[in-house]
């Protein structure tokens, strides 16, 4: 089966939309039908396309026949989380503290966070951690910066 076949028949096996596996994979819906009508797309959209098609396990790729072999995620290791989660909790309830004391963090206590951020992005993939840092608000202190040098 072509590329674009198979990824058409893996979509709907999975009841799918178009708009909605656009969506997960991160492309507009115009490349991900692009891409199933057997136009051309980049590199790129059909892999993120493919990452999302963990039932697609073999296409023909103009005469070379692709077997898809998806890295298994990790399992989920709960105690390792709510350790983490606890280790979170702690810290930011001494840092909480600290602040409202009108102090600034210990190096032990900023060590800690470092940790615990350590910890919950150690099992992601880089695109997932880049997720993460996208949806983090921006640094309080580079938007006041900025705003002083406009001001002046």
């Amino acid at each position: 089966m072509l590329l674009h076949e198979a990824v058409r028949t893996a979509r709907m096996e999975l009841k799918l939309s178009q708009k909605k596996l656009a969506e997960q994979a991160g492309i507009q819906r115009r490349q991900l039908a692009t891409l199933e009508s057997g136009g051309n797309v980049t590199l790129a959209t059909v892999r993120k396309v493919l990452a999302q098609l963990p039932n697609l396990e073999t296409f023909t790729l103009d005469a070379v026949n692709v077997d898809v072999k998806l890295k298994a995620p990790p399992p989920f290791d709960a105690a390792k989380f709510g350790e983490t989660v606890e280790l979170l909790a702690q810290a930011l309830e001494t840092l909480g503290k600290r602040l409202q004391q009108g102090q600034p963090p210990t190096a032990e206590e900023i060590e800690t966070l470092h940790e615990v951020n350590v910890s919950l992005l150690a099992d992601m993939t880089p695109e997932e951690r880049a997720v993460v840092y996208e949806a983090l608000p921006a640094d309080p202190a580079a938007e006041d910066e900025e705003g002083e040098d406009e001001g002046s």
